[in-house]
């Protein structure tokens, strides 16, 4: 229920607070007080049309404000298809400026005039001296029902599995739409992961050269082996095999340090280190033969390398830039590949879920419909009593209550429900739009 107003520059309003209590609230005065502001303001805040011409004489703006305590404000069709922070009751404000803006914030949540207007429908009905013309309103008719029968908590249920079926289904819709693009996305990552696993690459090291440095090496060696063979047999020749060598020196002056040791004992560090330094260039002599003799120029071996490191520049080119880039795309295929198979499953997960909320909501709906015929004949019959004591005992009054022609889940149920009238005996029944009077739909 409306609990309070508070009220701003509004028409002849300069401010204006009011407290309603519990049950039924009563305002009097004479013609022109103000009472119909009263309701106009009621009317902004469940999101009705305002203009500039409403507020007040020399002000900028006009505020409406009120409190809605609800005990179950989460229940409402509002709230569930926009899920905004509520409490214990609903703050609203309307803002209306002189520059024709129009702003409206619910619980301190900026909303539009438009969702003001779709909470407005469930929160108040503001009913006028033109009422009766609602019944003319066959939208209004199925509304009438439920809330006469006490069908409306069992219509919410229904809505609540009919979103949750509709949100679902709008899920599938979206994951299937881009199946396609799923299916394509998930051919051209196999497409490149066979591409790279068809190159066996070596996994790369950290800290070790990976496959490419190595092959470059070994290109350079095999395109320079004529120049590496020389330098490495004139390394010989100069410290070990030519008259005059480094080892040959080295080894006279060992055997003179070896005679003055006789006479002089502090020389034998210097022997030793002489005699070490020998042992050393043996081995790098013995070392740089074994390197010479390995190197040979084999073109064919030198073409598969050449053909591999070319192999390695494509894949670097279109997954690269780096070796280890290749080696990342490779790994980054494989989860991307997981997560578009996962949503396959996804998709069958969603389509029986929305199997079983459609079976669901179609069971509640047909739940519905059979109380709602039921509702209507009872109704029926108390319309007609009460208008043969209105001195229209010959009038008939029916509600029609059909399934729509497609048996489609609707957000209001499977049904259709019309008021058809017969004014006059001998009349067929027909909708209550096309045959009622003024005086007849005031009754």
């Amino acid at each position: 229920m409306l609990t309070e107003l508070h009220i701003s520059n509004l028409a002849i309003v300069d401010k204006l607070h009011i407290q309603f209590g519990p049950g039924f609230n009563v305002l009097t005065g004479e013609t022109g007080a103000g009472k119909s502001i009263l309701v106009d303001a009621i009317g902004l805040l469940l999101g009705g049309k305002g203009s500039v011409e409403m507020i007040r004489t020399g002000q900028e703006e006009a505020t409406i404000e009120g409190f809605f305590e609800l005990k179950e404000a989460a229940n409402l069709r509002f709230m569930r298809k926009w899920p905004l922070e509520i409490s214990e009751g609903l703050a609203i404000k309307r803002l209306i400026h002189r520059s024709g803006k129009s702003r409206a914030f619910l619980n301190g949540q900026a909303i539009t005039i438009h969702m003001l207007a779709e909470l407005g429908e469930e929160l108040a009905h503001i009913y006028g001296q033109h009422e009766h013309q609602h019944f003319l309103n066959p939208e209004r008719h199925l509304e009438i029902l439920d809330r006469s029968g006490g069908l409306w908590a069992l219509r919410q249920e229904y809505q609540q599995l009919y979103e949750e079926w509709k949100k679902k289904s709008a899920e599938l819709s979206e994951l299937e739409s881009k199946e396609k693009q799923r299916a394509e996305r998930l051919e051209l990552l196999n497409f490149q992961e066979q591409e790279i696993a068809r190159a066996k690459l070596k996994p790369p090291c950290p800290g070790e050269p990976n496959e490419e440095q190595e092959l470059l090496q070994e290109r350079a060696r095999l395109v320079h082996a004529e120049k590496l063979f020389s330098f490495a047999q004139q390394g010989v020749d100069l410290l070990y095999a030519e008259r005059g060598s480094a080892v040959e020196r080295l080894q006279i002056t060992w055997q003179r340090l070896k005679e003055a040791l006789k006479i002089d004992q502090t020389l034998a560090p210097l022997a030793a280190a002489l005699e070490s330094t020998l042992f050393q260039l043996e081995d790098i002599v013995s070392a740089l033969r074994s390197y010479a003799e390995k190197i040979v120029f084999d073109p064919k071996l030198l073409e598969e390398i050449s053909l591999r490191l070319d192999e390695i520049q494509r894949l670097k080119k279109k997954y690269g830039p780096t070796f280890e880039d290749v080696w990342r795309y490779k790994e980054k295929i494989e989860i991307e590949k997981r997560n578009l198979e996962n949503g396959a499953e996804q998709i069958s997960d969603l389509q029986k879920k929305v199997g079983e909320l459609a079976a669901g909501a179609y069971l509640r709906a047909k739940d519905l419909s059979a109380k709602r015929k039921k509702v209507a004949k009872e109704l029926s019959a108390k319309v007609k009593e009460e208008l043969a004591t209105l001195g229209m005992n010959k009038v008939r009054f029916h509600i029609e209550v059909q399934e729509n022609p497609q048996g489609k889940l609707e957000e209001e149920g499977l049904d259709r429900v019309e008021f058809l009238i017969s004014p006059n005996p001998g009349e067929e029944l027909r909708p209550l739009i096309k045959i009622a009077s003024g005086g007849e739909l005031s009754r």
